[in-house]
């Protein structure tokens, strides 16, 4: 069974084909943002990037005081990736939302070619798959002349999707540090199966991209970082955006 990620890097690189593996250069990367809805800002994230026997990527998301009081948001995200190919071995949420509770946990079998949930779910996979966070990673690595044809598969708890792009476009951002030069990727989430029922609470995040044409616009910063200075989750109504705030790496 340990070489089955191996194995299916042949599957991954027709997809992935300007990777650049393994991910050495994100570890002991921190980066935080302020997300805001509606034009207010009201919760930080912190994302951080560890590497051993496998790739970690932690991430969390808290109200602050004064919106805590309104919609209280303490979830805590996590990612295991294989340190050759990248590939999801298994992903988990613990979701502390006012109107949601939940713990789950999915590990990934690529020999049997099924996604296993602690929930007792169990679904098809079908290749290669990313998650959301891992996906934010994977972008970082591409070559910029592969991001006109952008086509990414996406598990999401359960339901899959092609994250698709259409030709990035090149602006100028206002950050932290000044007006800096951007890549905007727009994503659209495309059902690559037969999307049935949730059974799976949804959460601040994915409740906005696990649909059909759930939208992502991210704008990723210059070389040779390629930071996501700026993510936008959802397409019509309500949106979350979230900004980076600050970036370090190897306990700088």
């Amino acid at each position: 069974m340990k070489r089955a990620p191996v194995i299916l890097l042949a599957v991954l690189l027709p997809v992935l084909v300007a990777a650049q593996p393994p991910f050495r250069s994100f570890h002991q990367e921190r980066l935080t943002y302020s997300l805001s809805s509606g034009g207010l800002g009201a919760a930080d994230a912190e994302f951080t990037f560890t590497r051993g026997g496998r790739d970690s990527i932690h991430v969390r998301i808290d109200t602050r005081p004064w919106s805590s009081l309104i919609f209280s948001i303490h979830n805590r995200y996590h990612a295991a990736l294989d340190t050759l190919t990248g590939l999801l071995l298994q992903t988990g949420k613990d979701i502390r939302q006012r109107n949601i509770a939940q713990s789950m946990t999915i590990h990934y079998d690529y020999g049997q070619k099924r996604a296993r949930s602690t929930e007792g779910h169990s679904w098809p996979l079908h290749g290669a798959a990313l998650d959301l966070f891992s996906m934010l990673y994977h972008l970082r690595t591409l070559r910029p002349d592969s991001l006109a044809t952008l086509r990414l598969p996406v598990f999401i708890e359960g339901q899959s999707y092609w994250a698709e792009g259409a030709p990035p476009v090149a602006t100028v951002l206002n950050t932290p540090w000044g007006a800096l030069p951007v890549t905007l990727l727009d994503l659209v989430f495309v059902p690559a199966d037969t999307i049935g029922p949730r059974n799976w609470k949804t959460d601040l995040l994915t409740n906005r991209i696990a649909r059909p044409g759930g939208r992502l616009t991210i704008a990723l910063g210059p070389a040779p970082q390629h930071l996501p200075l700026r993510l936008i989750f959802g397409g019509d109504g309500k949106k979350v955006t979230m900004t980076l705030k600050s970036f370090s790496r190897g306990g700088q």
